[in-house]
C-alpha cells in the first residue's frame, strides 16, 4: 500500500502518510503535463473551473491563484442543472480545469465530456485510477490520494496546484506583473488588506 508502517500514532502517523503521498506526487505526473496545463490555462479565452463535492475546493484554490494572472476565470461551484447551461457558451477557445477523484462524480464527468465535445481543451486533476473524464482530457495530472485514513488526501493535489502556479509565475512573471499590480492597487484603494 501507499502508507509505510512505522511507530507513529494518531496525527503523527497520518501526517507521515501524507508526507509519503507528497513524495510520490513528485513523479506521479511528468513536467510536460504541468507545462501543457500552464499553456492551456494562459491561452484560453475563458477558463472554467469544476470539481466534485470535496475537490471543488481544490478547483476554487487554483481559481483564486489564476484570477491574479488572467481575466475570465469562472468558478462553477457545486454542479447544478444551471451549471450545464454554461456549455451553451463553450467553444474551441475555452478550457475546462476539472478535479475528479475516486468516487468519481457523474456530473463532473458529463460536463467534461460535453465541454470536450464542444472543442474546449480539458485539463483533468485525478488519481491513479483515473476519472472516466481522462479519456477526453488533453492533459491529465495524477495525484496520490492514499493516506492513513478512510478518507483520501487532497494534500498532494494542493501541492500540485502550487507547483503549477509557481511554474506559470516563473515562465511568465513579467507578463503577469501589470495585472497583479493593478489588483494590488485596487486592494490598497479599498483597504482590503491590513499588511503592505
Amino acid at each position: 500500500g501507499a502508507v509505510r508502517p512505522d511507530d507513529a500514532k494518531g496525527a503523527a502517523a497520518y501526517l507521515r502518510s501524507v508526507g509519503f503521498a507528497l513524495q510520490q506526487a513528485e513523479t506521479a505526473s511528468p513536467q510536460e503535463s504541468f507545462d501543457r496545463a500552464a499553456r492551456i490555462i494562459m491561452e484560453a479565452r475563458t477558463l472554467l473551473m469544476l470539481g466534485g463535492r470535496f475537490s471543488r475546493h481544490a478547483a476554487d484554490l487554483l481559481a483564486a491563484h489564476l484570477e491574479q494572472f488572467r481575466a475570465q476565470v469562472v468558478r462553477l461551484g457545486a454542479v447544478t442543472a444551471e451549471t450545464f447551461d454554461r456549455l451553451a457558451d463553450v467553444g474551441q477557445r475555452d478550457a475546462l480545469i476539472a478535479f475528479d477523484y475516486r468516487r468519481y462524480q457523474r456530473d463532473v464527468v458529463a460536463f467534461a465530456e460535453q465541454a470536450a465535445d464542444k472543442g474546449a481543451r480539458v485539463v483533468l486533476f485525478t488519481d491513479r485510477w483515473q476519472s472516466p473524464a481522462a479519456a477526453r482530457a488533453d492533459v491529465v495530472i495524477i495525484s496520490p490520494v492514499e493516506a492513513a485514513s478512510p478518507y483520501d488526501t487532497l494534500a498532494p493535489a494542493v501541492a500540485q496546484i502550487e507547483a503549477l502556479v509557481a511554474g506559470i509565475v516563473a515562465a511568465q512573471g513579467d507578463r503577469l506583473r501589470p495585472r497583479i499590480e493593478s489588483i494590488e492597487a485596487v486592494r490598497r484603494a479599498n483597504n482590503v488588506v491590513l499588511d503592505g
